[in-house]
């Protein structure tokens, strides 16, 4: 009753039905530069401006955040306010630009075509995409955010104007507000609710702090959904369905994240078990690599250069730290010197005299 009740005043307030938008895994494809810059959607025309970390690579899926202005504000302004954290953080930040001063509610396509390009241009994570938003732009990371609630990992509502909780029990929801702020009230309220209907869900009060942000804002949004992304249990989860989908490298960092978490001493029961799950599962991916290796020898052994070679790259670059890793870069670098022949398998030989 109450997704539908919110659902309906979503409507009301914007004038449009609910509607679903499935984002497809990210492909692998090189960006053709990192760091911040502005780049152009085609239907609906209109510019956002993308932050790429500077260690982008497509064999590692990156999480994601899309942030929204406030109105009179812009996609630049924005981009600019959150890249240290993103950076930090390294997260692939998009920062949106509403049609007019303020979102309307036919905004809500252009976001989500914008989303969809980044996906495609980059390998997002879909199980790590956040949304965020000050002032009007809050109350847009609302609407998109229930309206398309199993698709983002989190919202960061930061003096939103105003904004409808109810449909967020899959989501992490970061209130931000100042007590001097005019909106504090209310959302203060919303927060409450959230929390009533047992909602993931924490407010951080700027004190003395008027309808602005202070410098304690965003990383404390930021470090919320460090603290949901690194739970060892959803670390385990995300590890074993990467490990499943030959994501070797996400796999090998969500394990690793986890041993190195939990090695503090403080393990109780549970604990001591996620971190044998987690060694048992980085066994396995040490075996897959090794296996690779002992292929890619054979092929070197047989004279197929080429599909050495090919082996000996998924090595280096999705295995990283495992056992093969070091012997597979030399064994890599000494196929590829530049005295040697071109790589290539070699042809059979002729015995026809």
């Amino acid at each position: 009753m109450v997704k539908k009740l919110v659902l309906l005043l979503a409507v009301v307030l914007c004038g449009i039905s609910p509607a679903t938008v499935t984002v497809l895994h990210g492909e692998d494809k090189s960006p053709k530069t990192s760091g911040p810059f502005e780049a152009e959607l085609d239907k609906p025309k209109s510019k956002y401006w993308i932050y790429v970390p500077e260690d982008y690579t497509p064999y590692r899926s990156w999480p994601m955040m899309v942030v929204f202005h406030g109105t009179n504000g812009t996609a630049q302004q924005f981009i600019t306010l959150f890249m240290s954290e993103a950076r930090k953080n390294k997260y692939i930040l998009v920062a949106v630009k509403s049609s007019g001063a303020a979102w309307k509610e036919f905004d809500e396509e252009m976001v989500m075509n914008t989303i969809k390009e980044v996906s495609k241009n980059y390998k997002v994570d879909p199980d790590r995409m956040f949304l965020a938003g000050f002032s009007a732009g809050g109350f847009m990371t609302s609407f998109v955010g229930f309206k398309h609630n199993t698709m983002f990992r989190g919202l960061g509502l930061m003096s939103p104007i105003p904004f409808a909780p109810g449909v967020g029990k899959s989501m992490a929801l970061m209130v931000v507000c100042g007590d001097m702020d005019t909106n504090y009230p209310k959302c203060k309220s919303a927060y409450e609710m959230l929390k009533a209907q047992k909602c993931d869900t924490e407010m951080h009060t700027m004190a003395g702090v008027g309808h602005k942000l202070d410098d304690k804002a965003i990383p404390w949004v930021f470090t919320k959904f460090a603290e949901r992304l690194n739970n060892p249990d959803n670390l385990l989860k995300r590890g074993k369905k990467a490990a499943e989908e030959n994501r070797y490298l996400d796999a090998l960092d969500c394990f690793n994240r986890i041993i190195s978490i939990l090695e503090d001493g403080k393990d109780e029961k549970k604990e001591d078990k996620i971190q044998k799950e987690a060694e048992a599962e980085l066994k396995k991916l040490d075996k897959i690599a090794s296996d690779k290796y002992k292929q890619a020898l054979k092929k070197i052994e047989a004279k197929k250069t080429e599909d050495a070679v090919k082996l000996l790259e998924e090595i280096v670059n999705q295995f990283e730290g495992t056992s093969a890793w070091n012997d597979a870069k030399e064994k890599l670098n000494e196929l590829k010197k530049p005295d040697e022949k071109p790589a290539g398998n070699a042809p059979e030989e002729n015995n026809e005299k």
